[in-house]
């Protein structure tokens, strides 16, 4: 059942139901532009981060076009390097910027070899496959010659390579243990490192948030709930 604020109240409105982090929306379409945003699906605890849709999209703050900074625009390839973080920005077209970055990758190939690129653009991506950041990048990096990649992620650092040797298993990523087991079973929970009232509303693909409401429930079972963030 959809929100009120995901609800189509005129004609001239519809509704699109999608998925992002923080769990189904919809997201109310009027002549191409979103309006406004609500849970998909009625959360039993409300969830904000589903009504900024039309915010994030249309903030001032997003860059709306390709800019180059002006040093570099002038010299590509060969621009004074101190300017970088003082220089001035200049907006280019699409088929410029392309130009740019291409020939520049070439250039680093011919002259060091496909080692000298790092392609990471790590962190969070849009959910689905083809709005994964990384995935296009490196797919693009791969036809055009190569790239160095990396191992593991910042969210788990060296416990990725450590716990296999000590527990005979990854664990970071493993099934964990249900929120029905630890309530059944716990008279003390200790979270270190976490506000679950913030992590809670999102999820690495798209949240059930079943988290947050297994959250709320478990005060009268355990006596006693820690949240250490540090």
């Amino acid at each position: 059942m959809l929100s009120k604020s995901a609800v189509a109240s005129e004609p001239e409105l519809k509704t699109v139901v999608t998925a992002a982090h923080w769990g189904p929306i919809g997201v109310v379409v009027q002549d191409g532009k979103a309006v406004k945003s609500g849970a998909a699906i009625e959360p039993a605890i409300p969830n904000e981060l589903q009504t900024v849709v039309a915010d994030q999209l249309y903030s001032e703050t997003r860059v709306k076009y390709p800019m180059v900074r002006k040093g570099y625009l002038e010299n590509p390839g060969n621009s004074d390097t101190t300017m970088r973080g003082r220089d001035e920005w200049v907006r280019v077209s699409w088929e410029q910027a392309l130009d740019l970055v291409h020939n520049q990758l070439h250039k680093v190939r011919e002259q060091h070899g496909a080692s000298a690129i790092y392609a990471g653009s790590y962190g969070w991506f849009s959910s689905g496959a083809l709005h994964a950041s990384r995935t296009l990048l490196q797919r693009y990096m791969n036809v055009t010659g190569g790239f160095v990649g990396y191992k593991g992620d910042y969210s788990t650092g060296a416990a990725q390579v450590i716990m296999p040797h000590v527990l005979g298993t990854i664990e970071v990523y493993e099934q964990q243990t249900s929120w029905e087991v630890l309530l059944e079973s716990s008279d003390i929970i200790v979270l270190w490192g976490a506000n679950p009232l913030t992590t809670l509303r999102i999820a690495w693909m798209s949240s059930d948030q079943k988290g947050i409401e297994y959250f709320k429930n478990s005060k009268p079972q355990v006596n006693e709930l820690s949240v250490l963030i540090r």
